[in-house]
């Protein structure tokens, strides 16, 4: 399972590095990066490169089979870990069609681009957060797959933050497309299809 761990975050996080470089964000000077990231907030920011690098600690560990995380690992039935996997395969044309639709709009700060349009075709057309919708199925399915608490607890200090930082994004592209944006929100779900 440690092979398909890897492979998987491999797979997922090269589809989110190839569009994220390619986007208006990537190709400003570090100090503007710094400067938006700022605007976010530097709390946040630093509390986000925190976990961000921690989590690549963590996930080394769980890689080599670390003998003093071996309290962390949790029984799970082999077909619960299988699911993992198949959420995570699920999520990789899930995170491609949300960057390939997003396309330059992309932000990794919550500052939207000046030039961007609405974006509202694709998986945008029913979710307003699909990009942090297809994290949620994957960092889901990579807990099941390495059956691990500290992974799970990754997951779940991040889903608040994640939810903090939908709402500012929200309340950004209202500022920026008022009405439009307002619509939209009406017609469509945070992080899964309105259903009614």
């Amino acid at each position: 399972m440690r092979i398909i761990f890897l492979l998987s975050w491999i797979i997922f996080g090269g589809i989110r590095i190839y569009y994220g470089r390619e986007s208006p964000w990537a190709k400003q000077s570090r100090s503007e990066r710094f400067e938006s990231i700022r605007e976010d907030g530097l709390a946040g920011g630093i509390f986000l490169l925190v976990l961000f690098y921690s989590f690549f600690f963590v996930t080394f560990l769980y890689l080599i089979d670390f003998p003093l995380i071996s309290w962390s690992y949790f029984p799970l039935l082999p077909e619960i870990r299988v699911l993992g996997v198949i959420l995570g395969i699920l999520s990789f044309p899930y995170i491609y069609w949300a960057n390939k639709t997003l396309g330059n709009a992309f932000s990794a700060t919550i500052q939207t681009q000046e030039a961007s349009m609405l974006v509202t075709k694709g998986p945008y057309a029913r979710i307003r957060h699909p990009i942090y919708s297809s994290h949620t199925l994957f960092n889901f399915g990579m807990v099941l797959v390495s059956a691990n608490l500290l992974i799970l607890a990754y997951l779940l200090v991040g889903m608040p933050f994640t939810y903090k930082r939908m709402l500012k994004e929200e309340e950004n592209l209202i500022q920026n497309f008022g009405e439009e944006y307002e619509e939209y929100m009406k017609r469509t779900g945070r992080i899964f299809p309105k259903i009614f």
